[in-house]
């Protein structure tokens, strides 16, 4: 019996263990690290090939790549608003953001037209960080967008480390799978 007693407090005790949970996006790979106690417990790292032999887009497809991807992501986004308000919730109560890193660099080619879109992506960065800290708290945000003029270049690097405890997150992603379980019935 007390050694019972004894595995239940210590599964109690590892459910309520502070997790980081790093994202990071570095030289266009995305990659996640969690890490418990300070050590590193699980890393996902999508395997790269070699794109050496790759030619390069041009402006012009880059630009229409993007707004395609951009028109599937906010389509997306809709999708799973409605769902999300009850997580939101409780993302609200029981994580915050540690903090948010994005360095960028923007170059359009010409020194006027890369200053106008340097100006419209600090917009959309902090726009997009004030919605984040809206629904998050965050503790701090580092935001480098650097203009390089009379070049075609984007680059981005970015990391995000959200933190919580391992009881929350099981209660947020159950509360999720059910009301995405829910909705899909409603559609049905």
């Amino acid at each position: 019996m007390l050694i019972a007693l004894g595995i239940i407090a210590i599964i109690v005790l590892l459910l309520f263990l502070p997790l980081r949970i790093v994202f990071s996006y570095h030289e266009k790979v995305f990659s996640t690290k969690v890490f418990a106690f300070g050590v590193q417990v699980f890393k996902h790292s999508p395997k790269t090939k070699n794109n050496k032999d790759k030619k390069k887009d041009n402006t012009e497809e880059t630009v229409k790549k993007a707004e395609k991807s951009v028109g599937k992501l906010s389509d997306k986004i809709r999708h799973y608003a409605s769902i999300s308000k009850k997580a939101t919730t409780l993302a609200r109560k029981y994580a915050k953001i540690k903090s948010i890193t994005l360095k960028m660099k923007i170059g359009v080619g010409d020194a006027p037209s890369t200053a106008i879109s340097t100006g419209i992506m600090w917009g959309q960065v902090y726009t997009l960080i004030g919605i984040i800290g809206s629904i998050m708290y965050i503790d701090k945000h580092d935001v480098e967008i650097t203009p390089v003029y009379n070049e075609n270049v984007l680059s981005l690097d970015g990391e995000c480390i959200i933190e919580s405890r391992i009881v929350y997150i099981i209660f947020i992603a159950i509360t999720m799978l059910i009301k995405i379980n829910s909705r899909k019935g409603k559609e049905e």
